[in-house]
C-alpha cells in the first residue's frame, strides 16, 4: 500500500512507458528502488522479534494471558491484511486504478464507485465484534 501511495506521485503510464522516454525510464527506476527498500525495510522487523525457544519456555513456566490484547493485534493485523488485498484488487480495474489506496491520481471520474471503503471496514467491524463478544459477553 505505501509503495501504491508513493508510486501515484512519480509520473509514469502504459503509454510513456511505450515510448520510452528517458524521464519515464527515470520514474520507473524509482518506483523499482522505492519497492524493493519497503520489502528490505519490511524484512529487517524480523530483528525485533524474541528467541522462540527462550520466549515459549518463559510463557510454559510462569504462563501468561493477555486475551484483550492479543484481541486487539488480532483485528488491528486483519484490519491491515484486508486493507492491503483492498488496495492491490484496486489497482488492477480501471474504474477503481484511480484512488490513493491503488496507487493513482485523485480525483477519480465522476462516478465512480465508493464502495471500496465497505469492503475495508465491514469485514473488521465483523471480526472486531466477535472478539468484543467473545471477550466480554460470553464470559459472564
Amino acid at each position: 500500500i505505501i509503495t501504491n501511495v508513493v508510486d501515484s506521485q512519480l509520473n509514469y503510464s502504459k503509454k510513456l512507458i511505450f515510448d520510452d522516454a528517458p524521464e519515464t525510464r527515470t520514474a520507473v527506476a524509482y518506483s523499482y528502488i522505492i519497492s524493493y527498500s519497503c520489502m528490505v525495510l519490511g524484512c529487517l522487523w524480523v530483528f525485533l522479534l524474541p528467541p522462540q525457544r527462550a520466549a515459549v519456555a518463559e510463557l510454559k513456566k510462569n504462563g501468561g494471558s493477555h486475551p484483550k490484547v492479543a484481541a486487539l493485534i488480532f483485528v488491528t493485523l486483519f484490519v491491515v491484511l484486508v486493507t492491503s488485498i483492498t488496495g492491490s484488487l484496486m489497482s488492477m480495474f480501471p474504474s477503481t486504478s484511480c484512488f490513493l489506496l491503488a496507487g493513482g491520481k485523485v480525483p477519480c471520474p465522476e462516478g465512480t464507485p465508493h464502495t471500496y471503503l465497505a469492503i475495508i471496514f465491514v469485514p473488521g467491524a465483523i471480526v472486531a465484534l466477535f472478539a468484543a463478544y467473545k471477550l466480554f459477553i460470553a464470559k459472564k
